[in-house]
């Protein structure tokens, strides 16, 4: 059975900037329970297939916080485009626009 590695390293070229264990796909798939647990207790894993990470297993709480993340990433943008643009659309014409009234 092939051992899983740990990723100490962060953002090299070959792997996405990770600090969780790294197992291929057959393992994942033998181990699927132990896996499962392992998130439960807070580990993190990327699942790899022939050396292409195809899928990251993290837990809910880390889930929650990568789309908290991504929704002020969102919003920063929406505001810096909102700074570089004059032009304006009221509020009922969009709601008009997209069929809400």
């Amino acid at each position: 059975m092939a051992r899983r590695q740990q990723t100490p390293e962060v953002g090299t070229e070959e792997q996405p900037g990770t600090l969780a264990q790294r197992i291929g796909l057959t393992e994942f798939r033998n181990r699927l329970t132990w896996v499962v647990r392992q998130v439960i207790s807070g580990e993190r894993f990327v699942i790899s297939d022939h050396k292409d990470f195809v899928i990251a297993v993290v837990s809910p709480d880390d889930l929650r916080a990568l789309e908290t993340l991504e929704d002020r990433v969102d919003l920063l943008e929406a505001r810096e485009a909102l700074e570089e643009s004059d032009e304006r659309t009221p509020y009922a014409e969009v709601r008009k626009e997209l069929g809400l009234e």
